[in-house]
């Protein structure tokens, strides 16, 4: 069986890099490369961020978001212990 590839690629829509909020639930990424920082990283006013149900493993190079506020993580696959 054929797994469906989800990318993120924020440039498409340059109002995207004005967000207040981005929701990235069930986009299964796993993981932060330097590609899903830099896009993320580029929503300069990014306050809320929800990555439920990502499949999220671990939060090493997580994005620098300066000014985020909230943060949602929940029914991911990272060990209690990076919390």
């Amino acid at each position: 069986e054929e797994q469906e590839t989800k990318s993120i690629n924020i440039k498409e829509n340059k109002e995207i890099n004005e967000l207040d909020d981005l929701i990235l639930d069930d986009i299964p990424f796993g993981t932060f490369t330097p590609e899903i920082c830099k896009e993320i990283e580029s929503i300069k006013e990014l306050t809320f961020l929800s990555l439920n149900n990502c499949e999220i493993e671990s939060f090493d190079n997580f994005p620098k978001l300066p000014n985020l506020l909230k943060l949602e993580i929940g029914e991911n696959n990272f060990p209690v212990e990076e919390l």
